[in-house]
């Protein structure tokens, strides 16, 4: 059967061997272009891991979050660019205490791996607690004096004694209890994120909005 041929064939179809293979991770600090538009952009070494597998176009799974991602990938040299379907990044608002966020970010990032997530979820629900000067007794015991102190309600109470709940499981696993799932720790971690915002970055925003209505009188 005839081939197509020509000088130089053999280094164009096996440069990607001589790519060092790289692992893909996420990474929200370092990435780049609109977090809302709904991909990301990926360059760097992500871009390197890309081209080590070879692949214009193909489904990975993040070697931080085990989540799996479509990558488009179109364009040469510096000029190349690369899209991720679906936008899994997470905005950690700055009026967060670091104490919180710390946490807040390991519980994202592990999101792939429901234990570690939702156990981190649970710290960054302690460390929230915690910069409200709640800092005697348990959890349980700061979770109830939030909810006495009018600072949650009584069903955001319940909710984040459930995530305390989860997480004491995770810390202390027993063989006849079912092993938490991703669904799991994205509850625990949507309630860690709606609690954020309402003792930190509404409350910041108010703020501003005072601030700014005072200044124009």
């Amino acid at each position: 059967m005839p081939t197509l041929d020509w000088i130089g064939k053999q280094a164009v179809v096996n440069h990607h061997k001589d790519v060092p293979y790289r692992l893909l991770h996420c990474d929200s600090k370092l990435s780049v272009g609109d977090p809302d538009s709904g991909n990301l952009l990926v360059q760097g070494d992500n871009l390197e891991a890309m081209k080590a597998h070879g692949l214009l176009t193909g489904i990975f799974q993040c070697s931080k979050c085990s989540n799996y991602i479509f990558i488009q990938h179109w364009g040469f040299g510096e000029s190349s660019s690369v899209k991720i379907y679906p936008n899994m990044t997470i905005h950690i608002d700055g009026n967060i205490p670091q104490s919180a966020a710390r946490f807040l970010k390991q519980a994202i990032e592990t999101l792939g791996s429901p234990d570690a997530s939702i156990m981190t979820s649970a710290s960054a629900l302690d460390m929230m607690l915690q910069e409200h000067d709640l800092k005697t007794g348990t959890l349980h015991v700061r979770i109830d004096q939030a909810a006495e102190q009018h600072k949650i309600t009584e069903d955001m109470a319940n909710w984040g004694h459930h995530v305390r709940l989860e997480a004491n499981d995770s810390r202390h696993p027993e063989t006849e209890k079912t092993a938490p799932t991703q669904e799991d720790a994205e509850q625990s971690l949507e309630f860690v994120l709606a609690l954020a915002e309402i003792l930190f970055v509404l409350p910041a925003r108010v703020t501003r909005g005072l601030a700014q209505t005072q200044t124009q009188e």
